[in-house]
């Protein structure tokens, strides 16, 4: 039986080890293309931001104008393809592509006059973030107008926000896009982070503290034979304060109840206070009898030092100048009254 093993080959004498070097092995990467919307050519499509983007393409899949001019076919559908299939001989190159194609498609005149027309009407959507509505109202400006000073982008923001975000930022007095932007931040925020309460039931048959002769009480009730009141007209003076607004000291009652704010017609005409329109706001009277609101206003309340902005609601008859919610002295806190407040 022949031996099994294997005698290794001698080798000569004057051998010597040399090192042996490995090629290194090339590493291959694959990049996905990207791909853009396809150009058809309509009137709502524009020209010019679909060679930007396609422009984006081409720079990720390391295009030249060659690979360009290959590949741009893929792109086009509808018209545009037929048009490029009917001048395809004339495109010496891919520049001399892009510029037929803006003189064939391109309606700078129409897509601004669009434009104009949508940011007339452009407004925040129910749902919708401050955010997305700021940057769609930006993008109709610079296709409306691209030479827009911020002044003018800011008043067509402004034109369209929501109305709870519009009433603070009246008061801040933005002049510049970016000023406007953090005003919506920081006011979407502190609503996020607000702990929301069940608004104040009153008791049936209780009205609201009021003097005894007001026909108003402080809420927009009206005391009635029904509903007579039952306190006196020298309790009042310890549910009532002194604030300051536009320089004019005013004499407010204090209503823990409610979490808003009301002023008469007649302080608003005496602080020339501009008045916004209001739906939806309706108080009921004593007897049920509702009572609407004339709108309402924005107004800088200055109490112990403190300024801060504050919506009123506006009404007609009303038994004071000015009622303050318990919202109010939160949005205050901490604010000392020296004995004229008293809850």
């Amino acid at each position: 039986m022949p031996d099994s093993k294997e005698t290794a080959p001698k080798l000569p004498d004057d051998t010597r080890s040399v090192p042996v070097s490995i090629a290194p092995v090339p590493i291959l990467t694959y990049q996905l293309p990207r791909n853009s919307c396809n150009f058809a050519g309509d009137f709502q499509q524009d020209v010019n931001k679909w060679l930007k983007d396609f422009q984006r393409i081409a720079t990720y899949n390391h295009w030249d104008d060659q690979m360009c001019m290959a590949n741009v076919i893929f792109y086009l559908a509808g018209t545009a393809r037929q048009w490029f299939d009917n001048n395809e001989d004339t495109f010496s190159n891919f520049t001399t592509f892009k510029n037929s194609l803006n003189n064939a498609f391109c309606l700078t005149y129409d897509l601004q006059r669009q434009a104009e027309r949508l940011l007339l009407t452009r407004t925040q959507q129910f749902g919708q973030t401050s955010e997305s509505y700021i940057q769609d109202a930006l993008s109709l400006c610079r296709k409306a107008n691209p030479s827009l000073s911020e002044d003018e982008k800011v008043a067509h923001l402004m034109k369209g926000i929501a109305e709870g975000l519009y009433q603070s930022l009246l008061v801040q007095d933005c002049r510049e896009v970016d000023e406007f932007v953090k005003g919506c931040r920081e006011i979407e925020s502190l609503r996020r982070r607000r702990i929301t309460r069940k608004r104040f039931q009153r008791l049936p048959n209780v009205s609201a503290v009021c003097a005894e002769t007001d026909a108003t009480c402080a809420r927009g009730e009206a005391a009635s034979e029904e509903n007579p009141p039952t306190y006196i007209t020298t309790e009042l003076e310890k549910n009532t304060t002194h604030i300051t607004v536009k320089r004019q000291c005013v004499k407010a009652l204090v209503d823990s109840g409610v979490d808003y704010y009301v002023i008469s017609e007649e302080l608003r005409r005496q602080l020339n206070a501009p008045m916004f329109s209001e739906t939806g706001h309706t108080l009921k009277t004593a007897c049920g009898k509702p009572v609407a609101a004339l709108g309402r206003c924005v107004l800088k309340v200055n109490l112990n030092g403190t300024v801060k902005p504050f919506e009123f609601l506006v009404f007609i008859h009303f038994s004071h100048q000015m009622i303050l919610g318990w919202d109010f002295f939160r949005a205050t806190n901490p604010i000392k009254l020296e004995q004229k407040f008293c809850l």
